[in-house]
């Protein structure tokens, strides 16, 4: 007996809602991946309307973290990132490498090396919240052999795809930066939340590309070089 493929007839309405299902399937797929990379969200912003357009130039940068290799991966961060924006940066570690420097040891840096700014990084909360991923349906093909004819059959049908619930860790950064002109004035502070770190240099890099964007944005540095 000769075997033979066949499709079923499809009307309209049932391929195109077919193929709707398949895409909703796909970018809902699409979306529950790119959950799993970490994201960052900035709040809680505050600026001195006073402060003069292009403030910072020569920057001290102030990680307060007990672990020193956090501290040395956030500075370094700034560092770097600033640079782009053809800012100046030192890290405080460079002149006080084996503890985070108080005030008092901070306005003698300044005085010392002229800084005109200080950015102050410091850990503000920690948190564990739940997220809900719904749900979804797909269509998927089915195809059966039928013996009497000898011939493949395929049929569509509908497969629910359960949705789950996850711990998500959020950690939140507050930033403070400080001019170092008129005895110190705070100029810009912010709160920066990233959710769903993989590692300290992972929330640093995210963390740090989004102030420096926002800084750029409110004309506190130049614009990134091309």
């Amino acid at each position: 007996m000769c075997l033979r493929w066949s499709v079923l007839p499809l009307s309209r309405s049932r391929i195109w809602c077919s193929s709707l299902l398949l895409l909703v399937a796909s970018l809902s797929a699409a979306a529950i991946f790119a959950g799993c990379a970490s994201q960052t969200r900035l709040y809680d912003m505050w600026k001195d309307p006073a402060a003069p357009p292009g403030a910072m130039h020569n920057v001290f940068i102030v990680a307060v973290k007990k672990d020193p290799a956090a501290r040395r991966i956030w500075e370094d961060g700034f560092v770097k990132r600033l640079g782009e924006y053809g800012v100046t940066a030192t890290p405080s570690y460079s002149l006080f490498p084996d503890a985070v420097p108080d005030t008092a040891a901070v306005v003698e840096a300044v005085r010392a090396h002229g800084y005109d700014s200080v950015i102050a990084i410091h850990r503000s909360d920690e948190k564990t919240i739940q997220e809900v991923t719904p749900g979804y349906v797909s269509t998927q093909p089915k195809t059966y052999l039928d013996p009497w004819t000898g011939v493949f059959h395929t049929y569509y049908e509908d497969v629910y795809h359960p949705g789950y619930v996850e711990d998500v860790k959020v950690v939140v950064h507050q930033v403070d930066v400080w001019s170092t002109k008129d005895k110190g004035k705070l100029l810009w502070m912010g709160k920066v939340e990233t959710y769903d770190p993989s590692s300290n240099k992972e929330t640093s890099e995210d963390a740090i590309h989004t102030v420096s964007k926002e800084l750029a944005e409110r004309g506190m540095i130049p614009e990134k070089k091309a």
